[in-house]
């Protein structure tokens, strides 16, 4: 039986497609969309991972970056996922070598578009792709991207109060819906919103 069939029953299905279909749009802004957490876990299971790596590498390579993707503890399933739906998973090795995990993302990139590196100045980690119309156009993909793979997710800290969140201005934010704004002024309004079910650990 083709690949395809085994892992969804439908022939071509293959994992960017299963990607793209679980996008949600942003309750607020329908221009937006987002990946939940639970899609992406279910989509990117260490099976299709190998799968899909398969395509690209040899049978020991893509074992060992199955294992960088899917690890337990420092997970790169987002940036797999990203690299999955800009046609761009050749670059695994690449990111695997420069150190990165999902825990790193989002990602900035320098004013030549051809580097990607933690927003952390500190932090000398870079990917550096060579000069080239590809390059330039998966730099760019994958920091746009990388926005609605990387969602966060909102719950209580220790003492059972709310987490205060300091976001970057291009985060795409996990709502279902949105009501009629309740309060303005202050330069900013209170808007009551349903935030996936995959994104927060409140009690509803």
């Amino acid at each position: 039986m083709h690949e395809d069939l085994k892992l969804t029953g439908l022939e071509g299905d293959r994992l960017k497609d299963k990607l793209e279909y679980a996008l949600l749009p942003n309750g607020i802004n329908q221009q937006e969309q987002f990946l939940p957490i639970g899609s992406l876990r279910s989509i990117c299971n260490e099976t299709a991972v190998l799968t899909e790596l398969s395509r690209y590498f040899d049978n020991e390579p893509a074992k060992r970056y199955t294992r960088y993707v899917c690890d337990q503890r420092k997970p790169a399933k987002k940036i797999f996922s990203i690299l999955a739906l800009i046609n761009r998973i050749d670059l695994i090795p690449t990111i695997q070598d420069a150190g990165f995990f999902d825990q790193d993302l989002p990602l900035t990139k320098n004013n030549e578009g051809l580097e990607l590196r933690p927003r952390c100045p500190q932090d000398q980690r870079s990917i550096l792709l060579a000069r080239s119309p590809r390059n330039l156009k998966t730099i760019r993909d994958f920091y746009l991207k990388q926005w609605c793979v990387n969602v966060p997710s909102f719950g209580m800290d220790g003492d059972a109060s709310h987490e205060d969140f300091v976001l970057e201005s291009d985060t795409i934010m996990p709502w279902e819906s949105a009501g009629q704004n309740i309060v303005t002024g202050g330069y900013g309004y209170v808007q009551k919103v349903k935030i996936h079910k995959d994104h927060h650990s409140f009690v509803s």
